[in-house]
């Protein structure tokens, strides 16, 4: 009889559900962490950036970056990555991140023009794209804004001022774009603000904060700012200075 009360009491025990209160904290942190990470809506963005040059092994980045990919399964929708891009790392995201709608490189010396044209032959969703701190030359937009028809946002920095065709290759091929931000940029005179804002219709924000504009006329920058559609237009001090320069001479 007695045996068959301590039966009774093991068998309750074993069929009882656990009391998940009674665990400790870190143990559920864990559990629910876990479960959440197994969401694939959880790796949609990537976000390495504001990252120090110092303490990290490049190599190391990059490798963490690719698994992160992997584990996307080719729903990576944002990537945003600082100093460690590179061709090889390009060309491991095509085919990976195919569905991709933002891209950020900053400051990665390491992506070749060659490279980064080849890639966004394959990110035709592309919304959103960042470069910072390039030596990427006119052609290079051109390239993007054919091969990225949904493009609406670009943010385009050049270490140097280069180049003419810039302006004309956005206002050719970019026609959904909303906001634009240029900089090392040429202007030979006010003919490339006009292409920007003729081939760019839904344009609401454009900054030129640097370029260079060495022909003006005194009517090129109200033309942008007295635009109804552009609720935001901030230039240069630049074009300031090249003309005191050129009251002096």
């Amino acid at each position: 009889m007695q045996m068959d009360a301590f039966t009774e009491i093991a068998k309750d025990e074993s069929t009882r559900k656990p009391n998940w209160l009674e665990l400790p904290i870190e143990l559920t942190k864990n559990i629910l962490w876990w479960n959440v990470c197994k969401d694939i809506q959880m790796r949609l963005a990537i976000n390495m950036s504001n990252i120090s040059p110092f303490p990290f092994d490049f190599r190391c980045l990059e490798k963490i970056c690719r698994y992160a990919i992997d584990l996307g399964c080719d729903q990576v929708e944002d990537i945003d990555i600082e100093l460690f891009g590179t061709d090889d790392f390009l060309n491991y995201m095509v085919g990976r991140a195919s569905h991709l709608r933002r891209l950020q490189l900053f400051n990665c010396n390491e992506v070749s023009e060659t490279v980064l044209i080849g890639s966004v032959e394959n990110f035709s969703l592309l919304e959103e794209l960042d470069i910072s701190f390039n030596e990427f030359s006119d052609n290079s937009l051109e390239v993007i804004g054919r091969c990225c028809p949904l493009l609406k946002s670009l943010h385009f920095e050049r270490v140097s001022y280069s180049g003419y065709d810039a302006a004309f290759s956005v206002g050719k091929t970019m026609p959904g774009l909303r906001h634009l931000s240029f900089s090392g940029i040429h202007f030979l005179d006010d003919n490339g603000l006009l292409a920007i804002l003729n081939g760019c219709p839904l344009l609401e924000s454009l900054d030129l904060r640097k370029y260079i504009l060495p022909r003006l006329s005194q009517n090129w920058e109200k033309d942008a700012m007295s635009d109804s559609r552009i609720y935001d237009f901030q230039s240069s001090f630049l074009k300031m200075i090249w003309m005191l320069i050129m009251s002096i001479s």
